[in-house]
């Protein structure tokens, strides 16, 4: 199991911490298994800075099937560590 320290944009962290969005779509660059932490910190594109908002998420499942993602990404379905 690691931990990846992740950006993530303002207005997709929002739907994080409500429980709305349940996956991530990342370029698989960093071998994501299930049971991975993603230490997911909030990124303000518009000012360019970290805002200093974090949440951690466990990894539940991985797709990675080159039918439905652009060739090196993958869907990781997450739940909040609570």
């Amino acid at each position: 199991m690691k931990t990846h320290d992740l950006k993530i944009e303002k207005k997709y962290f929002n739907d994080v911490i409500a429980e709305r969005k349940k996956f991530e779509v990342r370029k698989n660059d960093r071998d994501y298994q299930v049971n991975d932490i993603l230490s997911l910190n909030e990124y303000d594109k518009d000012k360019q800075v970290y805002t200093g908002r974090h949440i951690s998420v466990k990894v539940l499942y991985i797709l990675d099937d080159s039918a439905f993602l652009k060739e090196g990404y993958v869907v990781l379905s997450i739940a909040i560590i609570k």
